[in-house]
C-alpha cells in the first residue's frame, strides 16, 4: 500500500512539475518580476524606500497569484478524478484514501512553492535597494508559503466534498471573499480583516517593521492547512463513493444535472443547442435569479449602514453592474465548450450539419440569456439613481474627447472574454482564473509601455496625443482579440479529432 501510494504521488509530482504549463506559467511569471523591476527602477527616484516598494509589489502579486489558484487549481485535485471517473479505478489498485489525497494535493502545493521560489532571488534584491531588511523578506515569504499552504488544503476538502471542480471553486470563493472583500465592505466584521494575507503583507513591508518571521499569522495558517488536510482524509471515503454512485447515473454531465430532468426542447436546428446550453450549463437555476436579489441586498443593507439614499443605492447598482457583467460573461465563455471538452461530447457536436461559426453563435446566444438577471440589475439601479445615469452620458456630449478614453474599458473588456472563449477550447479547466491572468499580466506590461511612450506623447500632442496612445493601444487590444476568435475553430477541430 505504501509503495503504491508512493509511486502514484511520484507520477502525479513528475507530471505536475514537468508540465508544460508549470513551465510556462514560471517563465511568465519571471517575465512580470523583470518587468516590476524596470517599474521599480524607472520610479526609484520618487520614493523614499524603494526596496520596501519592490517587495511589497512582488508579495502582492504573488498573494493575488496564489488567489487565483486557490480558486481553481487547488479545489480540482480530487474533482478532476471525480468527473474523469478515475477514483474507483484508483481505488481497485489498491490505493489507500491518505495515499491518493497526499499524491493530489501536495504535488500541486509542491509546483506552487516551486514557483514562489522564482521570487526568492528578486526578493532578495530588495535589499540592495534600500528600505527593507531581509527579516522583512524571509517574513515575506514565510507568509506566502504558509499562504499556500493553506489553499491548497482548504482546496483539497472542499474537492473532496464538493461532486465538480465548479462547486469546489464557489465554495472557495465563498471562504476567501469572507476573508478578503467582506470586511472591506461590512464594517462589523473589520475584526475579519486581520485574517489577510494582505494585511499581514503590508504589516511586513511597512517601515521599521520589528516583528518575527514567523508570527501567530504562519502558524494560525499551518493549523487550519492541518487541520483541512485531516478531515478531507476522513471524509475521503463517504464523499468518494458518492461520487462514484452519481458518476454511474446516465453517464454525462446533462443527465447528472437534475435542473433539466423532464424538460423538452422548443427549439430545432441550431437553436437547440443555445437551449441545452442555458438550461444545462449556464442560466436556467434558481441560483441563477437569486443572485441578484441577493447583491440588490447587499448593497442596500451596506449603503443603509453608511447613511445613504436612494441614489446612493442606484449608483452602487450602477457601478457594480458592469464589473458582474464582464466576469460573469467571462465566466460562461470560458465553459462553453469546456463542458463539451470535458463531456467528450464535442466530437458529436461538431458532427451536426451546421458549420462551427453557426454553433458557437447559438452558444452566444445562450450566454446573452443567462445575462438577463444582470440586466434587470442594472435597470433597477438606473431607476433608483436616473441622474447619475443621464449624468454619466451627458458627460459624452461636453467632453466628446471622452469617448476615446471610455472605449478602453470595452476594448479591455472584450480581450478579457476573447482569452476566455480561446482558452475554453484550449485547456480543460481553469480557463476562467488563467484569463484573469494573462489580464493582469496584460496590465502591468502595458502600464509600463504608457508609462515610457506617456510623456513623450502628451510632450508631442497634450491630450491629444494621449488621445492617440489610448486608441493604439485598443486597436492592439482588439487585434489579438480577432486573432485569438480566428484561432478558435481550428482548436476545436484539433480536439474533436483527438
Amino acid at each position: 500500500m505504501i509503495a503504491s501510494s508512493m509511486m502514484l504521488f511520484g507520477r502525479t509530482l513528475l507530471l505536475e512539475t514537468r508540465g508544460w504549463r508549470s513551465a510556462s506559467m514560471r517563465i511568465a511569471l519571471g517575465v512580470g518580476v523583470l518587468l516590476m523591476l524596470v517599474l521599480a527602477h524607472s520610479t526609484m527616484g520618487m520614493r523614499s524606500a524603494p526596496g520596501g516598494s519592490l517587495l511589497a509589489i512582488l508579495a502582492w502579486s504573488a498573494a493575488i497569484m496564489l488567489s487565483l489558484l486557490g480558486l481553481s487549481y487547488f479545489p480540482s485535485a480530487i474533482t478532476e478524478e471525480k468527473e474523469e471517473r478515475m477514483l474507483g479505478l484508483l481505488r481497485m489498485a489498491g490505493m489507500a484514501p491518505i495515499g491518493i489525497v497526499l499524491a493530489k494535493s501536495t504535488s500541486r502545493l509542491w509546483d506552487t512553492l516551486l514557483l514562489l521560489g522564482v521570487l526568492m532571488p528578486f526578493a532578495m534584491l530588495a535589499v540592495t535597494l534600500g528600505g527593507v531588511s531581509v527579516e522583512q523578506v524571509l517574513a515575506t515569504l514565510a507568509t506566502l508559503m504558509c499562504y499556500a499552504f493553506v489553499l491548497a488544503n482548504l482546496g483539497l476538502l472542499a474537492s473532496v466534498l464538493m461532486p465538480t471542480a465548479r462547486a469546489a471553486g464557489q465554495v472557495m470563493l465563498v471562504a476567501m471573499s469572507a476573508v478578503l472583500i467582506v470586511p472591506a465592505l461590512i464594517p462589523p466584521l473589520a475584526f475579519l480583516d486581520e485574517a489577510s494575507v494582505f494585511t499581514r503583507i503590508g504589516a511586513i513591508a511597512g517601515i521599521g517593521y520589528g516583528g518575527d518571521i514567523v508570527s501567530a499569522w504562519e502558524v494560525g495558517a499551518l493549523a487550519i492547512g492541518a487541520g483541512a488536510f485531516v478531515v478531507a482524509w476522513a471524509m475521503f471515503d463517504r464523499f468518494a463513493h458518492d461520487a462514484q454512485e452519481g458518476a454511474a447515473e446516465g453517464g454525462g454531465w446533462v443527465f447528472r444535472r437534475r435542473r433539466g430532468q423532464g424538460l423538452r426542447s422548443p427549439a430545432v436546428g441550431a437553436r437547440a443547442i443555445a437551449w441545452k446550453d442555458y438550461h444545462f450549463a449556464l442560466g436556467c437555476s434558481l441560483w441563477a435569479w437569486l443572485k441578484p436579489v441577493l447583491m440588490a441586498a447587499l448593497v442596500v443593507s451596506i449603503t443603509v449602514y453608511a447613511g445613504g439614499t436612494r441614489e446612493h443605492v442606484g449608483s452602487a447598482m450602477l457601478a457594480l453592474a458592469p464589473w458582474w457583467f464582464a466576469l460573469e460573461v467571462g465566466l460562461h465563455l470560458s465553459r462553453i465548450y469546456a463542458l463539451e471538452i470535458r463531456a467528450q461530447t464535442l466530437a458529436s457536436l461538431l458532427t451536426l450539419p451546421f458549420p462551427i461559426t453557426a454553433i458557437t453563435a447559438t452558444k452566444l446566444v445562450a450566454v446573452a440569456r443567462a445575462m438577463i438577471p444582470c440586466g434587470i440589475f442594472f435597470a433597477v439601479g438606473a431607476l433608483l439613481a436616473p441622474g447619475t445615469l443621464g449624468d454619466f452620458f451627458g458627460m459624452f456630449a461636453q467632453e466628446p474627447i471622452t469617448i476615446a478614453f471610455m472605449a478602453m474599458p470595452l476594448c479591455i473588456m472584450i480581450y478579457f472574454w476573447a482569452w476566455c472563449a480561446f482558452l475554453s477550447v484550449v485547456m480543460k479547466r481553469a480557463a476562467f482564473v488563467t484569463a484573469i491572468g494573462v489580464l493582469i499580466g496584460t496590465y502591468i506590461a502595458s502600464s509600463i509601455v504608457i508609462g515610457l511612450l506617456g510623456i513623450l506623447m502628451i510632450a508631442v500632442g497634450g491630450m491629444g496625443g494621449v488621445a492617440i496612445m489610448t486608441i493604439l493601444i485598443c486597436g492592439g487590444l482588439l487585434a489579438v482579440s480577432i486573432v485569438l476568435c480566428m484561432q478558435i475553430p481550428r482548436r476545436l477541430e484539433a480536439r474533436a479529432a483527438q
